[in-house]
């Protein structure tokens, strides 16, 4: 009998490399490493809205119970925070900035009885949401952190681990946190209720704007959409002047050195170009907030771009009208 010395080599080095991967950390659930414990992250990205200290702030869940169920979901949370400053450096102010992360703590255990497929809802308020944890600031001191929420600023956030714990005693992390980011009051997802696209003054109405927009804070006054108008993979930034509702859009984007733009074209407003916009995008009653006392605030907007002229392309403005309504969990 004839022994392939090669062939025993080829089969081992396959056996050692199949039992390695077997056994491979589950850390992520993208791994997929062994069958259970997938939740789907249906709301994890949650406005606080400062000045609102009591919420709720409610995240959801969707547990996908297969053949190995979860029991219990737990969630550990830490806090991050990036605070600016200034220092001289040869004469000159600098302005720095450092991020801070907090400890992190187990915050809550969520039990989980149902066996089929099903959504989970947990909620915080500011108290719930400062519970346990501790941050050091530029002096090098460690506080709890404040219980007065005008010290927080925009683009501070909680960070929650989730982790699902299967009945054979198996933990999975999942692959996305939950993020509670502070906030103001206009940041959040907004229903499309009215739209119109103008292509150099011709109305468009084949081309379709999203169903809902997401509008994030960058400082107090400034925000970004994630769409413009109808464009998606683009984006505007925008001001609300607290006093008057008034909406505006700035020439340069936060950086202080980008231009706004739509696919490289420049931005166009009421104010500064009005003779580009059709009396349909209603220049004269747009760019302003509408207040509701549920929360339901709806944002009139009126904005667009200044495409020039190629052998392929016909030059003119773009434009949009929108009015969007919060939606309100």
């Amino acid at each position: 009998m004839k022994i392939n010395l090669k062939e025993i080599t080829y089969i081992l080095t396959f056996a050692l490399f199949a039992f390695a991967a077997c056994n491979e950390s589950e850390d992520i659930i993208t791994d997929d490493a062994q069958t259970g414990g997938l939740l789907d992250g249906s709301r994890v990205n949650v406005n606080y809205v400062v000045g609102a200290p009591e919420g709720p702030y409610t995240a959801e869940l969707f547990v996908n119970q297969g053949r190995d169920k979860v029991t219990e979901i737990r969630l550990y949370k830490s806090f991050t925070t990036t605070v600016k400053y200034t220092e001289t450096v040869e004469g000159e102010e600098v302005e720095r900035s450092k991020t801070f992360v907090s400890n992190e703590v187990l915050d809550k255990t969520v039990p989980v009885t149902e066996q089929e497929k099903h959504y989970v809802n947990t909620s915080w308020n500011l108290t719930e949401l400062i519970s346990g944890l501790k941050i050091e600031n530029l002096a090098g001191e460690t506080n709890d952190l404040p219980s007065d929420d005008q010290q927080y600023l925009v683009g501070d956030r909680w960070t929650f681990r989730v982790v699902s714990v299967l009945s054979d005693g198996r933990e999975v992390q999942q692959a996305y946190n939950i993020n509670v980011n502070v906030s103001t009051r206009y940041a959040g997802t907004y229903r499309v209720l009215t739209s119109a696209y103008y292509r150099i003054g011709v109305p468009r109405p084949d081309v379709a704007f999203p169903e809902t927009v997401t509008i994030e804070s960058v400082d107090a006054v400034t925000y970004r959409a994630n769409y413009f108008g109808a464009f998606g993979d683009q984006q505007i930034f925008f001001t609300i002047d607290l006093g008057t509702g008034e909406i505006a859009y700035p020439d340069k984007q936060p950086d202080g050195t980008t231009d706004q733009n739509s696919g490289g074209s420049p931005l166009i407003t009421c104010a500064d170009d009005n003779a580009m916009f059709p009396s349909g995008a209603n220049c004269g009653s747009s760019n302003y907030v509408e207040n509701s006392d549920a929360g339901a605030d709806k944002l009139y907007m009126t904005f667009g771009y200044n495409t020039a002229a190629t052998p392929d392309i016909e030059g003119g403005p773009r434009t949009f009208y929108q009015v969007l309504e919060k939606i309100v969990e």
